[in-house]
């Protein structure tokens, strides 16, 4: 039997771990944003910006609670909060035709800030993705090749 070492192996595997890339992507490619729709629009730009980040982030992370508590063993749960997960993304997309149709915002600040906070989101997931390490537990099979117990 292979004994596992602890000292190789990453602790905290969960959820937690492959969404903080993602968030810290995305919150520093909004930040960028941030500042250069401030420096190009003024206050107008700003604002239209830091909606967009909020936005984005609210929107990819209602998508991330389902695969959570499915992950808990709890797919009934995961199927409506599913539901309500597209539920409340088509309100925030919603929200936010209004928002730009109202003429309130800057719209190219807003459309710039989706893209790149959506592109540093892209860029952590795969990070993360890429950094995570799972605990793989290696059991032996008998010599006939079919697991014990069958």
């Amino acid at each position: 039997m292979r004994r596992v070492h602890t000292s190789s192996v990453r602790r905290g595997v969960g959820f937690s771990v492959l969404l903080r890339p993602a968030v810290t992507g995305a919150a520093i490619a909004g930040a960028v944003c941030v500042v250069a729709c401030a420096i190009v629009w003024g206050w107008a730009g700003l604002l239209a910006s830091v909606l967009a980040v909020v936005l984005m982030l609210a929107f990819l992370l209602v998508g991330q609670v389902p695969l959570v508590v499915a992950g808990q063993g709890l797919a009934g749960a995961a199927g409506m909060l599913l539901v309500l997960g597209y539920f409340s993304r088509l309100v925030l997309a919603l929200a936010a035709v209004v928002a730009l149709r109202s003429g309130a915002l800057v719209a190219k600040a807003v459309g710039i800030t989706l893209i790149v906070s959506a592109l540093g989101w892209t860029v952590g997931t795969v990070w993360g993705w890429r950094r995570w390490q799972p605990l793989v537990v290696d059991v032996p099979l008998p010599s006939d090749g079919t697991p014990a117990g069958r």
